[in-house]
């Protein structure tokens, strides 16, 4: 009894070591999302249309590096395992690229920003593949349990929500991770000294400015010993009318640092298994590209994410210009860019809390109700709040907007959640016909499969808002024409693309029937 309660205390320690990897995963595969259009079009005034373009490029080349990093982590034999050692070499290498991204020089014209911009892209999604394709790996082999899966991935999508507290602040941070941060404390302070009012709005927005209040007395040293360092070795920097374009090299200091400190956890404290898989035979990439490429299951899993991509995070970017030109239009609008960027973090906020607590009752409905339903349920629940969102986006209550994480949040935990278990249970699939565990290169494709998703919908993005119309130096003279037509893009576009997913996804065959008795088979011959 003792033995099988210290087991399980072990078990945990590792489930939970592993999901910490997952605020590296978030930070890097979202903040970037969360700053390019707003940094290199609204800052430098480069083409949206143009950098959506750019943002694709690196999918063209996770095509190959996903599945070679994914083959490489199943075929590597180290005495620290064959995933643990390339995470915080990826760790390091994303926050190095993450830092750099943000900082072209002053001097350069539009192209050489673009190719600088490209250039950064490559290198650090290179890291992040490196990183995250041995770190999905690792967790999809952490149990052999139908259930327990779920649990694996439920601690992933728990932690990760930690990581939604901190990307969505990333512009707001620009704007106050600054050489005038000292300003920025003062505003907060007058803010502060006058209290809060009597709407339940105005008291949370009372305690965020007080939360907020500290984190930046907190950071204020760090933040002016690191731009008295900066400006000492790139002055002409300092010059820079936006304080954003300053601020976001800090910020950029700040999210590389994290990254690294999250991705080398996992790699310290997860105990990864040393059994039987670990010695089987080694597999050439070719051949085992031929047994993913053509596993129904998984296709159709990757189809369902790849239509919640395309629709939904394409238009995620319309957001800040819905706030910027229409909730908070009647603003200057430096004031409207400070207000939507507060107004990003409250969602992110909004976002983790409802994604924390949304976790347990997902690991309910998907014991009750099986993984493949779950999915199609969350994928509903965040096309109801797509619908919606025509409506809650409004001038006379901003706040309206904070209802829409709820609808997103816990209907794409759903997803996130049962489609990296279900993953775990085709590669038992693939060891019973084939005698091989290959956890890497099929994580790997759903993962380059979700990433070729994210370039499109940020191809797609910036495309989006030039078709809106929206002419970022026109400020808050955009037509109502312009308006408009950004509002029913949020609403409608995402709507089509998932109910397409719904129908992808119910196109999954894996029952939990079938998945058990797979296990079950597999269990017997290992005895």
């Amino acid at each position: 009894m003792e033995s099988a309660r210290s087991s399980h205390k072990a078990a945990t320690r590792s489930k939970i070591a592993w999901g910490s990897g997952a605020v590296a995963d978030a930070l890097m595969n979202n903040t970037v999302g969360v700053l390019f259009l707003a940094i290199y079009s609204l800052g430098y005034g480069l083409s949206a249309s143009l950098l959506g373009l750019i943002m694709f490029v690196p999918r063209i080349w996770d095509m190959f590096t996903d599945p070679m990093m994914g083959n490489i982590s199943d075929n590597t034999r180290t005495r620290w395992g064959r995933r643990r050692p390339y995470l915080p070499i990826g760790g390091a290498l994303a926050g190095l690229f993450f830092f750099l991204m943000w900082a072209p020089s002053t001097d350069w014209g539009e192209s050489t920003k673009l190719v600088f911009f490209l250039v950064m892209l490559l290198l650090f999604y290179t890291a992040y593949t490196i990183f995250a394709i041995p770190w999905n790996g690792l967790g999809l082999e952490l149990s052999d349990d139908y259930a327990d899966r779920s649990s694996v991935q439920g601690y992933r999508i728990f932690i990760a929500m930690m990581a939604t507290f901190l990307y969505p602040y990333a512009y707001k941070f620009c704007f106050d991770f600054t050489p005038a941060i000292g300003d920025s404390i003062a505003k907060i302070e007058e803010i502060l000294v006058r209290g809060a009012e009597g709407s339940v709005w105005d008291s949370v927005d009372f305690f965020g400015n007080w939360v907020y209040h500290k984190i930046l007395i907190l950071f204020q040293p760090l933040v002016e010993s690191f731009f008295s360092l900066y400006f000492s070795v790139f002055p002409e920097r300092a010059s820079l009318e936006k304080v954003e374009l300053n601020g976001v090299v800090c910020v950029g200091a700040f999210f590389g640092v994290l990254m690294f400190v999250f991705a080398t956890i996992p790699a310290l404290f997860t105990k990864e298994r040393k059994d039987r898989l670990v010695r089987q035979e080694r597999t050439g990439f070719v051949d085992a590209m031929k047994v993913v490429t053509r596993d129904k299951n998984l296709l159709s899993v990757g189809a369902a994410i790849f239509g919640i991509f395309l629709g939904f995070i394409s238009t995620q970017a319309l957001q800040l210009y819905i706030n910027i030109y229409y909730v908070f239009g009647e603003l200057p609008i430096a004031e409207a860019k400070a207000l939507s960027g507060a107004m990003g973090g409250k969602v992110g906020i909004v976002y983790a809390l409802v994604g924390l607590g949304s976790v347990p009752l997902i690991g309910y409905a998907t014991r009750r109700f099986g993984k493949r339903s779950v999915m199609v349920g969350g994928l509903g629940l965040v096309a109801c709040g797509c619908v919606l969102s025509f409506f809650l986006f409004s001038p006379g209550a901003p706040q309206m907007q904070l209802l829409l994480p709820v609808f997103f949040a816990a209907g794409l935990n759903c997803v996130w959640i049962n489609s990296n278990s279900l993953v775990a249970d085709i590669c038992d699939l693939d060891e019973l016909k084939n005698g091989k565990r290959r956890e890497g290169i099929f994580g790997a494709t759903l993962a380059w499969i979700s990433k070729l998703g994210l370039a499109v919908a940020l191809l797609l993005s910036g495309l989006i808002v030039d078709l809106t119309g929206v002419n970022p130096e026109l400020d808050q003279l955009q037509s109502a024409d312009t308006v408009f037509r950004m509002r029913l893009a949020y609403a409608l576009i995402p709507t089509v693309c998932l109910f397409v997913s719904i129908y992808l996804a119910s196109r999954c065959s894996l029952t939990e029937a079938m998945a058990r008795e797979t296990r079950a088979k597999l269990d017997s011959s290992a005895v």
